[in-house]
C-alpha cells in the first residue's frame, strides 16, 4: 500500500488532480487548505467535484470553510471515520481516525491564522472560528498511532526550528498536549509553505510545502526522489509495510 501525502492545495485543484491521476500510490492524503472558501455551498457539486481515480482523503486546513464543513458533520453521525463529499474525495474531521494496511491513522485539521486580523479587517467571510483547535480534540484520541495527518504541528517542534517565529496562536499548544497524550511514530502537516523533517523525542515531524495553486505542474514535479520527496517538498510517498 502506497500513501501519496501532498502540502497545501489553496484551490489548485487541477494541479491535485494531475498528481492524483498520475502518481503511483494507492490512497491520496492532503494536509489542509484544501481550498474549500466562501463559495464551496454553491460550487462543490461542480467545481470541487473531480475525477479522481483513486480515494484523496484531506484535512480542513485555517483556509477552509469551518461553517459549511460544521453543518457537513451535524448531519453524518459516523463521522469518525470520515465524510466523502463527492466521489472519492474524503474529508476527514478534526478526532477521526482510521486503520489502513494494519497501521493507525489520527486526523487533526485546524490551526490559527498568522493573517486573521487582515482578513477580518478587509474580508470578514473568510475567517472561520472553527480553524481553532480546542481541548476536545484531546477526548478523541488514545493508545498508540503510526501516523498523525494535521495541518499544524506542535509548538514546541516549530519554536525548535524557527525560534520565536514559531509561536502562532494557541492551537499548536494544544496540538503539543495532543503529541504529548499519545504516542505517536510519525507526525505529518502542512501549513508552514516549507519542508522540513526532523526527529524530536522519538517522532519524526515531516512538514510538506505547499502546491503551486496556479502555475501548472508537470510530471517532472512529480518525481519522487530516493528519499520519498519530490523536488519541491510538497509531495511525499510512503509504503505501509
Amino acid at each position: 500500500m502506497k500513501i501519496c501525502f501532498v502540502g497545501d492545495v489553496h484551490g489548485g485543484f487541477d494541479n491535485l488532480e494531475f498528481i492524483v491521476n498520475n502518481i503511483d500510490c494507492d490512497i491520496v492524503m492532503q494536509l489542509g487548505d484544501f481550498g474549500l472558501w466562501t463559495d464551496c455551498v454553491d460550487y462543490l457539486p461542480v467545481y470541487y467535484k473531480r475525477k479522481y481515480n483513486k480515494p484523496v482523503y484531506f484535512v480542513e486546513g485555517n483556509h477552509d470553510n469551518h461553517d459549511f464543513l460544521g453543518k457537513v458533520k451535524e448531519n453524518h453521525s459516523d463521522w469518525k471515520s470520515g465524510i466523502e463529499l463527492c466521489k472519492n474525495l474524503i474529508w476527514m474531521p478534526r478526532g477521526s481516525s482510521l486503520e489502513i494496511s494494519g497501521k493507525r491513522f489520527f486526523f487533526c485539521g485546524g490551526a490559527d491564522s498568522i493573517d486573521k486580523e487582515y482578513r477580518l479587517a478587509y474580508y470578514p467571510d473568510t475567517w472561520w472560528s472553527g480553524e481553532i483547535i480546542t481541548e476536545e480534540i484531546l477526548d478523541y484520541a488514545s493508545g498508540k498511532y503510526d501516523y498523525v495527518i494535521a495541518h499544524d504541528r506542535p509548538s514546541f517542534v516549530s519554536e525548535s526550528l524557527l525560534g520565536n517565529y514559531g509561536k502562532i496562536g494557541e492551537s499548536s499548544d494544544v496540538l503539543s498536549r495532543l503529541w504529548g497524550s499519545i504516542e505517536v511514530d510519525k507526525w505529518v502537516n502542512g501549513h508552514w509553505h516549507s519542508y522540513s523533517n526532523v526527529n524530536i523525542h522519538n517522532t519524526q515531524f515531516i512538514t510538506l510545502d505547499m502546491l503551486p495553486s496556479v502555475k501548472k505542474i508537470d510530471k517532472e514535479y512529480i518525481e519522487i526522489a530516493d528519499d520519498g520527496v519530490n523536488i519541491s517538498g510538497s509531495i511525499m510517498i510512503e509504503t505501509l509495510e
